[in-house]
């Protein structure tokens, strides 16, 4: 479990620079150069996830289910890198990520590759039940009903920071017109 710690420290810190939770989750410690705030709150929700898996005989399927949660995370990746280099062309000429092979921006053959092996993935969970399903194959429905469930929490959560930042003035939609800086 400290594994899972460093990512969700890098999103909760991101999501909090662009508006998207509260700002003390970006604070930078100067002593330690680390943002405090957003490790204590990733850090509490990993030992409560360490507690749930000792006590819990049903640990194991939704940390399975929540692996499939980064597919989501992948092919939303995925597709965004397909659509780049022609959806804005500005930020794509800029970015570091303006790479070609034979002419094909390097993108476009990666993303199709990441977004399969995400559909490898969940097809292997469907075909093997005892991943992530009590080895039950009429639990099939957990797996579209949780990854839906992902992205329509996800969906609320932008949407509902989007309207109170607009409140307060913040249009967070400027974060997403430029790349920051390196």
């Amino acid at each position: 479990m400290v594994g899972n710690t460093f990512m969700p420290i890098r999103t909760v810190f991101a999501w909090s620079f662009d508006r998207l939770l509260p700002e003390k989750f970006s604070e930078v410690n100067d002593r330690t150069h680390s943002p405090v705030p957003a490790i204590l709150l990733v850090m509490g929700l990993v030992t409560a996830m360490l507690a749930w898996s000792i006590a819990s005989t049903d640990f194991a399927t939704w940390l399975a289910l929540g692996v499939l949660a980064g597919v989501v995370c992948v092919v939303i990746v995925g597709v965004a890198a397909i659509a780049f280099p022609s959806r804005r062309p500005d930020l794509y000429e800029a970015s570091p990520a303006n790479v070609s092979f034979m002419g094909v921006p390097v993108l476009r053959i990666v993303a199709p590759l990441s977004i399969a092996v995400m559909v490898f993935l969940t097809w292997l969970t469907i075909q093997y039940p005892a991943l992530a399903l009590y080895g039950n194959k009429d639990n099939l429905w957990w797996i579209p009903a949780f990854i839906g469930g992902i992205v329509v929490v996800g969906l609320v959560v932008f949407y509902v920071a989007r309207a109170i930042r607009s409140s307060q003035g913040v249009n967070i939609d400027l974060v997403y017109r430029e790349l920051p800086p390196e």
